[in-house]
């Protein structure tokens, strides 16, 4: 058995082999060289990795999947992991071009294209913040007349959150406008408009241990998210027992 591993950060951050010892697998790795030099990091050289490269351009380089499914004929791989963003339609393709097992095209673009995921949870009655696909510079405007300031805008299928901006005056959606590509290469829509939501932020943390959860609780960003003019400290606080919003 086979395991081509899609890889974008840091190694040492994601022991692949440790975390595949168990079923025995031998290990294939395609890795970002951008990311490698940022983590100050070398490729692999031992069992159970049978080989290691490192590729330019990972993020939006039509060549990453090509030398990909190269990998897959030439090793014989069986199964592909991919553990960020950037990879999740990557790895798809592959599953289903070469029949492996895993999650296939048609969820994972659920994933990563943030219309179809909105889309989706209106389908299935999940409340999301007022949106729209902006096909022209004028969409924009016709949005923020509608909903007002701020909004948010994103990038279609973005990740990490690069490229989230909130316009909070006229000037700022005017200078936004300026230097925003709406339409990407192929002529498809790029970009998406959101009300922006008041409030705080909060988020889940658990443990599962033999398939059962052991600990589930939640805590309190104490920043604002995707605003990378907000300079404050990177922490988040876990929630009194007696919160009302902890049980909820």
């Amino acid at each position: 058995m086979t395991t081509l591993v899609l890889h974008r950060g840091s190694l040492r951050a994601n022991p692949y082999e440790r975390w595949l010892a168990d079923h025995g697998e031998k290990i294939v790795l395609l890795a970002s060289a951008e990311q490698l030099a940022l983590f100050g990091e070398e490729l692999p050289t031992e069992a159970p990795y049978l080989h290691a490269e490192a590729l330019t351009g990972y993020d939006t380089g039509p060549h990453v999947a090509e030398r990909a499914a190269e990998l897959v004929e030439r090793f014989g791989v069986t199964d592909v992991v991919a553990c960020q963003e950037f990879d999740i339609e990557r790895a798809a393709a592959l599953r289903e071009r070469y029949g492996l097992p895993g999650q296939r095209p048609g969820s994972a673009l659920v994933y990563r294209d943030k219309w179809r995921m909105k889309q989706a949870a209106v389908r299935a009655r999940i409340p999301v913040a007022d949106h729209a696909l902006l096909r022209s510079a004028d969409d924009l405007g016709a949005f923020a007349d509608r909903h007002g300031l701020p909004l948010v805008v994103k990038p279609r299928r973005g990740a990490l959150s690069v490229g989230v901006s909130v316009l909070r005056t006229a000037e700022e959606l005017a200078g936004w406008l300026r230097t925003a590509e709406i339409a990407g290469p192929d002529g498809e829509p790029q970009w998406l408009a959101e009300v922006f939501v008041e409030g705080s932020m909060c988020h889940i943390d658990g443990t599962v241990l033999d398939g059962q959860i052991a600990t589930l609780w939640p805590s309190q960003y104490q920043y604002a998210l995707a605003d990378y003019r907000d300079r404050k400290g990177r922490v988040d606080i876990a929630l009194d027992t007696a919160d009302p919003l902890a049980r909820r």
